[in-house]
Order: C-alpha cells, then sequence, then structure tokens
C-alpha cells in the first residue's frame, strides 16, 4: 500500500509527498521523522514535538491539531516513529 493514500497524512498533491501538519515540511527518515503523539495519535514531525515539549508552560503542551494535552516528561524521541 501507498503510504500517501492514507488518510491520516496530509499530502502535497503536486508532488504527492508528505508533510508535518505543524511546520508544512517534508517528512524524512533522518530529522523530521513523523512522530505519533500518545495522548491523540496525531502525527507531528520529531522537530515539532520537540519544540512543542520545550515550551515554558505545560500548559502549552498540546497538540498542534486538536489541542490535546501531551502528557509530560517527554522528549520526542520517546513517542513512537510512525
Amino acid at each position: 500500500m501507498n503510504i500517501s493514500n492514507r488518510s491520516f497524512y496530509k499530502t502535497n498533491d503536486k508532488n504527492n509527498v508528505i508533510t508535518c501538519d505543524m511546520c508544512q515540511k517534508l517528512f524524512d527518515v533522518e530529522e523530521r521523522v513523523p512522530t505519533i503523539l500518545p495522548d491523540c495519535g496525531h502525527t507531528l514531525c520529531a522537530v515539532c514535538v520537540q519544540e512543542i515539549l520545550e515550551r515554558d508552560s505545560a500548559a502549552e503542551h498540546k497538540c498542534f491539531i486538536c489541542m490535546e494535552p501531551i502528557d509530560g516528561g517527554h522528549v520526542a524521541e520517546d513517542f513512537r516513529a510512525n
């Protein structure tokens, strides 16, 4: 199955590429690894997940898509790659 056909990924129709909903940059296997948020199941790149987790206030640790709180004490590497 072609991963770009899955409904939970946002694709750029011109190039049929998969991008992060938060930063709109291409997922890759080195830095912008697709990362599943444990509480809601949405996928963002590891860079964006780390950016969310580094915010000063725990109240700001929320999914960019649905605003579900992200459990504290995690770093992006703790989350499952998608």
